[in-house]
């Protein structure tokens, strides 16, 4: 193997190894996204969850104190 070839062999190669780091870079952003995503999704539900609990004790209390 001549020094040209194996020039553009090591190229090729380094070449390859740059894009499947640039793949798992990409996936991984892509897991810490949706990992992201998922937790703010839980987040306004608990939120949401928090103040349908607020109004129903307010309810309540409204009504305990028309029955007063």
């Amino acid at each position: 193997m001549n020094l040209k070839s194996r020039d553009r062999v090591l190229k090729e190669e380094k070449e390859e190894e740059e894009k499947e780091e640039e793949g798992e870079e990409e996936e991984e952003e892509k897991e810490k996204k949706k990992k992201k995503e998922e937790e703010e999704e839980e987040e306004e539900e608990e939120e949401e969850e928090e103040e349908e609990e607020e109004e129903e004790e307010e309810e309540e209390e409204e009504e305990e104190e028309e029955e007063d």
